[in-house]
């Protein structure tokens, strides 16, 4: 029996150490799967993977920026992001950039993330109701973070399989309402900053009450809406170039 254990320990070790070299989740699959049978080296093996290449329980996968760091101290600066190529190539481009870099505050009283505010008129809710009938749109801020978490264990295998970093532009917009308690705007805080530069918030001058309303049904209450496609997003941001 030990002559036995000891075999397929070295196979799953061998297996391993292949994985360590080239780490993905569908490698951290292939050891589960040598080693379902048995129960204490699976839990060895999956650890010396999890810790090899950064993987925790909550999130998935650690998500490094370029230099290293956790994206969670990401300074998020409205000044340093790149806009969408869309927007760039607008003539609005420009002015848009002014716009939201003159008109900007703390998501909340104590916070150090300072975002645009938006008067919001009925350009950006037409844009907003086309985003809805496309599909481009998720609603509130669970969904926003299941989505953005998604996408970033996503580029992050990608990134790792190419071995060229990408460029960071913002591809995803958080279209907040202005009325939410401190703490959902600290929760927006810390999303912003997980997620980087490929990601921009704008707050509104419109009540949850009267965006849920105006875009869904009477008494609906709507918060935040996370923008999922660049398009939608480009033309958000124009948007505010025709108010």
């Amino acid at each position: 029996m030990k002559l036995l254990q000891y075999s397929i320990f070295q196979k799953i070790t061998h297996l391993s150490s292949f994985c360590f070299r080239e780490p993905s989740v569908r490698n951290l699959r292939l050891v589960i799967k040598a080693s379902q049978t048995h129960s204490i080296l699976t839990k060895m093996v999956f650890c010396r993977y999890r810790d090899s290449v950064g993987l925790n329980s909550r999130s998935g996968m650690n998500e490094k920026s370029k230099n290293g760091e956790n994206k969670q101290v990401f300074h998020w600066d409205l000044r340093a992001l790149r806009l969408p190529k869309l927007v760039e190539a607008d003539p609005r481009g420009k002015e848009l950039l002014r716009g939201l870099t003159a008109h900007t505050l703390p998501l909340w009283p104590g916070g150090k993330t300072r975002v645009p505010t938006v008067a919001f008129n009925s350009a950006l809710l037409e844009a907003l109701r086309i985003a809805q009938k496309a599909g481009q749109m998720v609603r509130s801020l669970e969904d926003a973070e299941r989505k953005l978490a998604a996408e970033g264990r996503g580029l992050a295998l990608v990134d790792q399989k190419s071995g060229v970093p990408r460029g960071e532009r913002v591809s995803r917009l958080l279209v907040l309402a202005d009325n939410g308690a401190d703490r959902f705007y600290r929760a927006v805080e810390t999303l912003l900053r997980q997620h980087g530069p490929r990601v921009l918030a704008l707050r509104l001058d419109v009540k949850a009450e009267t965006l849920g309303q105006m875009l869904f049904d009477p008494g609906q209450r709507v918060l935040l809406l996370l923008l999922d496609h660049k398009e939608a997003v480009s033309a958000m941001l124009l948007a505010q170039c025709s108010g």
